[in-house]
């Protein structure tokens, strides 16, 4: 903020020197604070801009929340079964070896793993280490950014939520871009350049070269394929009543509830599995050491 204000005391506007920091204002802030100064009225565009940061803020800490919890049990349950392969094991192995009894499948698998994790775990930490530099190395390529999104869209469940998520993430800009006066066309090339879904930017991309053509937004935004059914009609609607800007408001209003409505039924959906899952888990280790102790038990008796 002391670059940008020094900027503007030596004679810049406000957009250059905001252009200068772009990882701290995106193009999506600079060239909307850009239109408010040629159309003399920054102080609504820094407003229009203000909520629409709120509301972006609001979509990203829902999406965020309904993460959180998968994530956490999901490293909790690896860090309790790595602290019984290393910790627990080597204590109870030696007892289950030295009593010469043939062990059950479960219980020699739990020790095998146990033994691998402990004399070669770092093993595991390279693989990890080599799909993580591998997926990000994939990434960095504009056609492998490309089929990840594909694969995510087409995933029963998540794709409908990641297709809602942008959706209203694309509408929300789009207002705030229109209301700001920026023109149609310019407000599709902003919101493609700031898009993460690589699929959602190819077919913004497409739409704008058909709309720079001539065509209207909704027909291009349709053979893009990549946009459900009622964002569509609804852009038609807004196209056709010349209340284009308005209708962007009502269909980012209408996303951001589905996308509230859908994180909380994600959160429904994948506790029960993580539960059962962890259930599962926890059931095999207690039976793989139950079974030899009972065994061990009936030995002693006998």
């Amino acid at each position: 903020l002391g670059e940008v204000r020094e900027a503007i005391e030596g004679g810049a506007s406000l957009a250059d020197a905001m252009k200068d920091h772009p990882k701290v204002f995106p193009p999506l802030y600079t060239n909307t604070v850009r239109m408010g100064e040629m159309g003399g009225v920054l102080d609504q565009v820094m407003g229009q801009l203000a909520v629409f940061m709120e509301s972006d803020y609001e979509l990203n800490s829902e999406v965020k929340s309904a993460m959180y919890y998968p994530v956490a049990i999901i490293i909790m349950a690896v860090l309790s079964v790595t602290f019984i392969l290393l910790a627990v094991m080597p204590k109870i192995t030696p007892i289950f070896v030295s009593s010469g009894m043939e062990l059950p499948a479960a219980t020699k698998f739990l020790i095998g793993l146990g033994d691998f994790v402990g004399s070669k775990g770092y093993l595991i930490l390279i693989a990890v280490a080599a799909l993580i530099a591998g997926f990000r190395y994939m990434l960095s390529f504009e056609e492998g950014r490309y089929r990840w999104y594909r694969f995510l869209r087409a995933t029963p469940g998540l794709g409908t939520f990641i297709v809602k998520v942008g959706v209203a993430r694309i509408a929300q800009t789009l207002a705030s871009l229109l209301q700001s006066g920026v023109p149609a066309l310019d407000s599709l090339n902003l919101v493609a350049d700031t898009v993460n879904d690589a699929v959602v930017k190819r077919g913004l991309k497409e739409a704008c070269d058909k709309v720079r053509k001539g065509e209207g937004i909704a027909k291009p935004l349709a053979q893009s394929g990549v946009f459900p059914t009622l964002f569509i009609q609804m852009v038609r609607v807004g196209e056709e009543s010349g209340e284009l800007e308005a209708m962007f408001v009502q269909v980012a209003n209408a996303y951001n509830l589905e996308v509230k409505y859908a994180t909380k039924n994600f959160v429904s959906l994948m506790e029960p599995i993580i539960i059962g899952v962890m259930a599962l888990v926890v059931m095999f280790i207690v039976l793989a050491l139950a079974m030899p102790m009972m065994q061990i038990s009936q030995m002693a008796g006998g």
